[in-house]
This record gives structure tokens, sequence and C-alpha cells, in this order.
């Protein structure tokens, strides 16, 4: 679970620096799926998921990712 939070807390922070946001510590949840809007940012979440080779890190990403998908594919109906 530990490489679960680094890898989202990684991500949230490559995201901010690439929008310019200052980055901060948050007190608010954070949550991957609002950000995870196209393939590429699809890709990286999944790379930086899988560096451990860790099984559950994996499937908590491939997890992050299905909720993504079904938040916009729910949007859209």
């Amino acid at each position: 679970m530990l490489k679960q939070v680094q890898h989202d807390e990684w991500f949230r922070v490559k995201l901010q620096r690439q929008r310019g946001i200052a980055v901060t510590n948050n007190t608010i949840p954070w949550d991957a799926v609002n950000y995870l809007n196209t393939e590429t940012d699809i890709a990286e979440y999944l790379a930086a998921a899988s560096e451990t080779g860790n099984p559950e890190d994996i499937t908590h990403g491939l997890a992050v990712v299905a909720r993504a998908l079904t938040k916009k594919l729910s949007s859209r109906a």
C-alpha cells in the first residue's frame, strides 16, 4: 500500500509541475482518477505503478485506470 501512495503522489507532483501549479502538501484527498484524461496520462500512471514490479501496485494502478475510464464513459452518457 505504501508504494501505491508513493506512485499516486509522484503522479500528482508531476502533473502540478507540468501545469505550473505550486507543489504543496495537500490537506485534501487527491484522486488520480480526476487527472487521467489522456492516453499519455494513463500510460505514465501505469508505468509508475509497475516500476516496483509488485503485483499489488500494478493491480492498484489498473483499478485506478478502470475507475477513470468508467468515469469518463459515464460522463458522456
